[in-house]
């Protein structure tokens, strides 16, 4: 799964870098609870914690495999579709989103073991902004107001970052490829 977003993050870095377009290297952090701007796309606000699957847990093994069969498929979903040039992205972020939020409600009916819960609450919560930013992203690319500087690029880098380390911390492979 994050394997393929990351490879679009890189490919609107080396958009950036062809088009000329640079970055500050001034670093910032920002903590935003509600920002609204007339150029920028707001970001999507903090989700609630997603409701983890209740029912009979599957081992650790099994919740990794079927875990990573979800990210695999995600992943082969994305790596079809690339990005040749810059109006691609009109193309491209929407169906991303389209296979993000299909294996974000994939992923969230699979049971944890018991020890697992909280890690994977964090997981599905973490994938659900990212497809909830996803989606805005490719709404923005479809409307032509999609720009490299918008502060949900940021964001959404930040949430794929948060994934990665909890799904390889927890032994996913597929799910936490960057």
């Amino acid at each position: 799964m994050l394997h393929a977003h990351i490879a679009i993050l890189s490919l609107v870095t080396i958009a950036i870098a062809a088009s000329g377009c640079g970055g500050s290297s001034k670093e910032t952090t920002t903590t935003t609870t509600t920002t609204t701007t007339t150029t920028a796309t707001t970001p999507v606000p903090t989700a609630a914690l997603v409701k983890v699957a209740s029912g009979t847990p599957l081992t650790r093994a099994q919740w990794i495999a079927r875990g990573e069969a979800i990210c695999t498929k995600l992943n082969t979903q994305l790596e079809a579709n690339t990005v040749k040039v810059a109006s691609d992205f009109a193309r491209v972020l929407p169906q991303a989103a389209a296979y993000e939020h299909a294996e974000y409600v994939s992923l969230v009916k699979l049971v944890p073991p018991q020890s697992m819960t909280s890690d994977w609450q964090q997981f599905l919560t973490e994938t659900k902004k990212w497809s909830e930013n996803s989606r805005k992203l490719g709404e923005d690319a479809v409307a032509g107001h999609f720009t490299f500087q918008d502060p949900l690029v940021t964001t959404t880098k930040n949430t794929h970052e948060r994934l990665a380390a909890i799904a390889k911390r927890d032994g996913f492979k597929e799910c936490a490829l960057v």
